[in-house]
């Protein structure tokens, strides 16, 4: 055990929650894995419970998101570097409102899809761009196609999926053969 959780499952609840909020210290029971070193909530909330919070969550960084483009652009450019197909779908899972899709216009895709569960997010997507799209929901296998996406991204959330290992299966799945996919997530060691 890393860390004692420092609240109560009963107080988990949509007003107490958001996946986009300010750094408050509560969080579940944090262990850390003897071989690995991997620190990671056990237990952690319940999938179903968790899906339906990140529904009723609210959107509020709006004064962020030009840092936040800012400062992701940079790492998205390093990867753009390493599509050698064409542009075709660009991808962004659990990014909010969407904002990030902007990259994907200004940097040529055909397409541009937002993936996130919070219906706040949706009412606030708002792309003039004829082929952005949001789409309301959990990112999993078979949300898209098999192998319909040129470049995915998701940025700061791989800590907040129930199971990484299937998540990213399905991010590889939806990728298109050359495809690429960056993630930024936490790191404990500050690297």
């Amino acid at each position: 055990v890393k860390f004692k959780p420092t609240f109560k499952d009963t107080d988990l609840n949509a007003e107490v929650f958001s996946a986009r909020r300010s750094p408050d210290r509560k969080h579940f029971r944090l262990v850390e894995c003897e071989s690995c070193g991997i620190i990671y909530s056990d237990p952690a909330c319940n999938p179903s419970l968790l899906a339906s919070l990140y529904r009723e969550s609210a959107v509020n960084y709006g004064e962020q998101e030009a840092q936040i483009y800012q400062s992701y652009a940079p790492i998205l450019d390093i990867a753009l570097k390493s599509l050698h197909i064409s542009r075709g779908t660009f991808l962004e899972i659990g990014g909010g409102n969407g904002f990030m899709l902007k990259y994907g216009i200004e940097h040529g895709f055909a397409r541009q899809i937002e993936i996130e569960p919070s219906t706040d997010a949706e009412a606030r997507f708002a792309l003039s761009s004829p082929n952005a799209s949001f789409v309301r929901g959990i990112f999993e296998s078979g949300s898209l196609p098999a192998a319909s996406v040129s470049f995915a991204c998701f940025f700061q959330m791989l800590d907040h999926v129930p199971d990484p290992f299937n998540f990213l299966k399905a991010v590889y799945e939806a990728l298109e053969p050359g495809g690429v996919a960056v993630c930024i997530t936490h790191n404990t060691q500050a690297m």
